[in-house]
């Protein structure tokens, strides 16, 4: 016959599901020697052709996806095509959040 699984009491700590304290991103030493790819340098060429600046550019650790934090000229940002536009509705939610 089949046990019956017994109820945990309430408050009892949760199993964790990975070891505790060991990390699952990258190491300090792996984003520090990781080769720049010739699409990050090329993006960074173009930001500056365009009047920007590259402030850094980073390997992130979690993901290991590259990233460039640039400061770019206010004439070159044009808003996305897809930006709604506020509904009444939306505002009032805002309001009391806000308030």
């Amino acid at each position: 016959m089949a046990e019956k699984k017994t109820k945990k009491a309430a408050g009892a700590p949760k199993k964790r599901r990975k070891l505790a304290g060991k990390s699952i991103g990258l190491e300090p030493k792996e984003l520090a020697s990781a080769p720049k790819p010739n699409n990050v340098s090329d993006l960074e060429n173009l930001i500056e052709q365009d009047g920007g600046k590259v402030l850094a550019s980073y390997q992130e650790g979690f993901g290991g996806h590259w990233l460039i934090l640039a400061a770019l000229p206010i004439a070159q940002i044009e808003p996305t095509p897809y930006q709604r536009n506020l509904s009444d509705a939306h505002v009032r939610k805002l309001e009391s959040v806000l308030a």
